[in-house]
């Protein structure tokens, strides 16, 4: 939030990206968030928004912010935040994929490796499926997974003739090495 040179910021404007329990305790009062279905209506009228109305826009990425205390900020963040009383101090996921899905028990805290296990397949890939792609000079399907965490390695898990073999051997393979964070999600299935 900008203000003119000679005027202060509001009393409830926070500059940090994290939020202490008493500035939790100032978002309760501006906004109401239902655990169960996920949604922030308002408490206070804001702007055109008269209490009860949804809170928030989605991004072009299909992520909710909401504007609060001069910033914009991810609704997936605020929940965490409204639920457990406390700011979360990593990444929140989407268990489900869905980015807009801000139901309490669809979000858990997550390293960004561990968020990026749980992402669909690239849109750009030849496949469409996770860890898959065409090697066009053997003429066959590869499958390899990204291991071990912290380093930017391939494990190569072998070439198939079927696309159906080299998916189900990179499925395996993340389900062993991924535990609760895999994610069975091709680029449709976002």
């Amino acid at each position: 939030m900008t203000t003119p040179r000679n005027r202060r910021p509001p009393a409830d404007y926070i500059a940090s990206n994290s939020f202490d329990v008493e500035q939790i305790a100032a978002l309760r009062k501006i906004l109401a968030y239902d655990p169960d279905t996920g949604i922030f209506t308002w408490r206070v009228t804001r702007g055109p928004n008269a209490p009860g109305y949804k809170a928030g826009y989605l991004s072009p990425k299909n992520y909710r912010y909401i504007g609060v205390f001069g910033k914009l900020r991810r609704a997936s963040r605020l929940a965490w935040a409204m639920h457990y009383g406390v700011w979360p101090e990593q990444e929140i996921d989407h268990i489900n994929g869905v980015r807009d899905d801000d139901r309490i028990v669809n979000l858990r805290q997550a390293t960004r490796r561990q968020n990026n296990y749980n992402r669909a397949a690239d849109p750009d890939g030849a496949s469409g499926i996770k860890g898959v792609s065409f090697s066009t000079a053997k003429q066959k399907w590869v499958a390899q997974i990204n291991y071990p965490p912290g380093v930017n390695k391939q494990r190569y898990l072998g070439q198939f003739d079927l696309v159906d073999d080299a998916a189900a051997a990179y499925q395996r393979a993340a389900r062993e090495l991924h535990g609760e964070f895999y994610a069975e999600r091709n680029r449709d299935e976002k």
